[in-house]
């Protein structure tokens, strides 16, 4: 009742961090938004590079 219009108001480039499975599912389901496990948040702060597309990876390594 009070999460999903939360998440909703949310800018699209937000990040959503959710440590449950069915918390995500559900808010996928509801909202659209892929939120991330925690996990996945922490790997993309510490290894940016390593979460990013080897196609981005090799165009960022070029530049």
């Amino acid at each position: 009742e009070r999460l999903f219009p939360k998440v909703e108001e949310q800018p699209a480039d937000a990040v959503i961090a959710v440590a449950g499975v069915s918390c995500r599912e559900q808010i996928s389901h509801f909202t659209g938004r892929r939120p991330l496990h925690l996990v996945e948040v922490l790997a993309a702060r510490l290894a940016p590079a390593a979460a990013r597309p080897a196609e981005e990876t090799v165009r960022a390594a070029a530049d």
